[in-house]
């Protein structure tokens, strides 16, 4: 399994702490090898495609959107600081339009 990024979704990433970057990089891990059952931090979402990556940081939350594409690639696709309870439809459509367009 290899982690990929849409190119937005890259830069998005990209602004975000050092830390922050870092604890996404071990819910990364927990996928590649296979440990994703933690629906702490990887969670499908209901009737889509998508997958919400969970953390936590200064008690702020960040999520991340991501899919499972082809057979052997995760691919990330929106990164947001989550400020409410449900991720916000907007977020959700962005995912959807960016998986898209990389086929």
């Amino acid at each position: 399994m290899e982690i990929i990024y849409h190119s937005k979704a890259l830069e998005e990433f990209e602004i975000q702490e050092f830390e922050i970057r870092e604890k996404f990089s071990t819910v990364y891990e927990l996928i590649i090898y296979g440990h994703s059952r933690n629906k702490k931090k990887f969670k499908k979402i209901k009737r889509t495609i998508l997958f919400e990556l969970r953390v936590k940081h200064l008690k702020l939350i960040y999520r991340g959107l991501g899919a499972y594409y082809k057979k052997n690639y995760f691919v990330n696709l929106v990164f947001f600081q989550k400020k409410s309870q449900k991720i916000p439809l907007r977020f959700i459509k962005l995912a959807l339009k960016r998986y898209s367009d990389l086929n």
